[in-house]
Parts: C-alpha cells; sequence; structure tokens
C-alpha cells in the first residue's frame, strides 16, 4: 500500500508493481521497503516546535546531532518521540517499538532498533530496522 505522495512521487513503471500479481515475498520486500523510507523521512525532517509531537507541523524528530553522547535519558526521549512519530505517521507497521540497543563500534556506541509487525497476505510478519543502516 502506497501512501499518495509516494503515488504521485512514483514514476509510473514503479507504480505499475501495484496492479502486477506477484508472490507474497515480494508484496513483503516493497512493504518493507515502503515503511523504512517513511521511517527515513520522519528522522531527516526538523519538526517547528520539538515540545509537542501531536501537531501536524511538528513532523519530524530533532537533530540527533543534539543528543548527548553519553545521556541515556536524552537518547531515550528521542526514541520514545521517534516511537510516538512512527505511531502516528506509518500505519503500516503494526505495534512499533523503538529500543536502544548497543552499537558496533567506539563511535556509535549506542542504536535505535525499531521493531514491529506488517500485515501482508492477511499474515502479520515481523519487522526490524536499525535507524542508522541508511538514516
Amino acid at each position: 500500500m502506497y501512501f499518495l505522495l509516494e503515488r504521485l512521487a512514483a514514476s509510473p513503471q514503479a507504480l505499475r508493481t501495484i496492479a502486477m500479481p506477484h508472490d507474497a515475498e515480494f508484496a513483503q520486500g516493497e512493504l518493507e521497503a515502503l515503511i523504512v523510507a517513511q521511517i527515513t523521512r520522519i528522522v531527516a525532517n526538523r519538526p517547528l516546535d520539538k515540545d509537542d509531537a501531536n501537531l501536524l507541523y511538528n513532523f519530524g524528530m530533532p537533530s540527533v546531532v543534539e543528543v548527548a553522547m553519553h545521556s541515556d535519558g536524552q537518547l531515550a526521549r528521542y526514541a520514545a518521540r521517534l516511537e510516538a512519530m512512527i505511531r502516528k505517521a506509518e500505519p503500516r507497521l503494526e505495534n512499533p517499538r523503538v529500543s536502544i540497543v548497543p552499537g558496533e563500534n567506539e563511535w556509535n556506541q549506542k542504536q535505535l532498533f525499531i521493531t514491529g509487525s506488517i500485515r501482508c497476505d492477511q499474515e502479520l510478519h515481523p519487522f526490524q530496522f536499525t535507524v542508522n543502516e541508511s538514516a
């Protein structure tokens, strides 16, 4: 399922895959890519007012650069806001959760790990994504 703006921004060839019959695994992969793209948009956009994530013009996240490197409290608030934004702006991801996990190296000591479920062909499939993979 594409959002209206995704359909408007896509080329006709890309949209042709919606109408063409394809297998469930392909459809699941396509849906996962759309969800990752939407999460990336959420993280890349900056809100006008950082205090209230419920306002329409507050779509997006504050810059992660503003989060202190060793401040677990600030990172937890960032993760909570991201989870709220995903719940609000990405209805294709069911039961989203954002957790803080250990990073891969000393420069990336903590990562945000997003989990949830996606419904494809009336079945729930697990979804997981680490924000810094593409954002």
